[in-house]
């Protein structure tokens, strides 16, 4: 019995029931993935010698962590750049709108002093 069936077997005597496509096999040099590839040959599992994105986390070297936020970051400043440019837009509008109908508005009445 392998390693992996073992732990298919006596997982939910634990709580745990692992799911092949979920599972995420981290490995030490790219050296070991042929033996990794071989042992785990047709479960489904996952395996990397870098990292990945797992709940939320990452989880891998520390080039991978840093790549993965240095990209993470970039996405957030170019939404946070494109909504700037749409507030800036829609501000413009607004007050472009607001100037023309205050031009309109006669802010005395009539009746004033200095309409006499």
């Amino acid at each position: 019995m392998t390693a992996w069936e073992y732990v298919k077997v006596k997982g939910p005597d634990f709580g745990y029931y692992p799911k092949p496509p979920q599972t995420i096999l981290k490995i030490k040099g790219n050296g070991l993935r042929l033996s990794a590839q071989k042992f785990f040959k047709n479960q489904g599992i996952k395996i990397t010698d870098q990292g990945e994105l797992y709940l939320g986390s990452v989880i891998g070297t520390k080039s991978f962590k840093e790549q993965y936020t240095k990209n993470k970051v970039e996405g957030w400043v170019k939404a946070f750049s494109h909504f700037l440019s749409m507030h800036k837009m829609i501000f413009k509008q607004h007050t472009q709108h607001s100037a023309k109908d205050y031009a309109q508005i006669d802010p005395l009445p009539k009746n004033s002093a200095r309409h006499e």
